[in-house]
């Protein structure tokens, strides 16, 4: 029994336009694209903040510390010189000494403004 092409039924294609389901599958996956690649970029940008708080609260620590040390009597003091130096040196050079300069410098009134 061999069936010919055109014996062969076709699917009513007039339906299958007005599939609402296959209409929001979909959308559903430009969506979920969408959604995938947001999420990672909310997750890198969550990373990002949360490292630059870090950084920023270590460098108040150690700033509190600097400060503390210099206001403290002589007996209770407990870092060396070369300890002061190389905070010193981390607070008030490169780039983290240019960001501190020019805070120090729009947080000063000048004459004038």
């Amino acid at each position: 029994m061999s069936l010919k092409l055109d014996q062969i039924p076709q699917p009513n294609q007039e339906d299958a336009s007005e599939d609402k389901l296959a209409n929001k599958e979909d959308k559903g996956w430009v969506d979920y694209d969408g959604e995938r690649d947001e999420g990672k970029k909310t997750a890198i940008h969550r990373v990002f903040i949360i490292t630059i708080y870090g950084i920023a609260i270590a460098f108040g620590i150690v700033f509190l510390i600097r400060v503390a040390h210099f206001v403290m009597p002589h007996c209770w003091r407990w870092l060396s010189d070369h300890d002061i130096q190389g905070i010193d040196k981390l607070i008030f050079s490169g780039a983290l000494g240019g960001l501190v300069g020019r805070f120090i410098k729009d947080s000063t009134p000048t004459n004038g403004k």
